[in-house]
């Protein structure tokens, strides 16, 4: 592991050795401006690559990290980087939740962007995380860790970061609603830090109707910390005030760090080096 550049998680092998096949790993990441987010982000990639086989290792010329947006390398820096260093197949490996808007048209277009500098560098791009079992039981996990087993007069708000795509936004749905088949609140919604469909401040007003909340739990289906997450407690106490109530509040922590987010990780960069370019 190399520490003098951020971005450069591992250099598996020189390029100059004839057995490795010129193959590079990106692990693409949204960016945030949060210097702990953007730690949870690279320790999540750590971890997801010592889950690797070996052979994937012994196969990779290098792994890097990449960012959507407010970090950088962006992913057209890091494509024409590696393409002058000998590589022609780059596997991008999203480290998204959703396919929505980043995954099907800001990564083609950074892909398409580097592609006039690389013409011969071929690019797949793999699954997101998506709604697995796995990090389904985690947010579970997540709000029992934090609010303990929920009871009468508890309401539960599942929040997603929020997007623009329909299919996207019926992915995040059907996480919600497994998300309440594992834990039963007594009263439940789920809503939106940004983007479209319902906002927080209209789930928390929805849940209230209910009956009587005597404690909200939020569990944000977040992969890491960020603007979003930093600013949720005082907009959480902001629409409680105008409901003119003020139950207990609990916020649960995001998804990751932590070892089941690296393992569907590992599994999805297995899927995308097994796609045929």
């Amino acid at each position: 592991m190399s520490m003098t550049n951020p971005n450069f998680v591992q250099h598996a092998h020189s390029l100059d050795t004839p057995a490795v096949s010129p193959r590079a790993l990106v692990f693409v990441g949204h960016g945030t401006r949060s210097d702990e987010g953007t730690r949870m982000f690279m320790d999540t990639v750590r971890r997801a690559i010592q889950r690797l086989p070996e052979a994937v290792h012994q196969d990779l010329a290098a792994i890097h990290v990449a960012y959507l947006e407010l970090r950088t390398p962006d992913i057209a820096t890091v494509l024409t980087d590696l393409y002058r260093r000998g590589i022609r197949d780059a596997y991008l490996v999203p480290v998204l939740l959703f396919a929505a808007g980043h995954w099907k048209h800001d990564i083609p277009a950074q892909v398409a962007t580097a592609m006039v500098q690389c013409p011969e560098l071929r690019v797949t791009l793999g699954p997101v995380l998506g709604g697995d079992p796995r990090l389904i039981a985690l947010a579970a996990r997540r709000c029992r860790e934090a609010a303990g087993p929920l009871r009468d007069g508890d309401a539960l708000v599942v929040v997603g970061r929020g997007n623009r795509d329909e299919e996207a936004m019926a992915a995040f749905e059907h996480v919600a609603a497994g998300i309440r088949r594992l834990l039963l609140p007594p009263h439940f919604t789920s809503g939106m830090l940004a983007g479209f469909g319902p906002s927080l401040e209209e789930a928390m007003q929805r849940v209230m109707e209910q009956g009587t909340v005597r404690r909200l739990v939020l569990l944000p289906y977040l992969l890491f910390e960020g603007y979003l997450t930093r600013t949720l407690p005082e907009r959480t106490q902001a629409a409680l005030r105008a409901l003119g109530t003020l139950p207990e509040v609990v916020i649960a922590p995001t998804l990751g760090p932590d070892d089941t987010v690296a393992e569907v990780l590992a599994e999805r960069v297995r899927e995308t080096l097994a796609i045929t370019v």
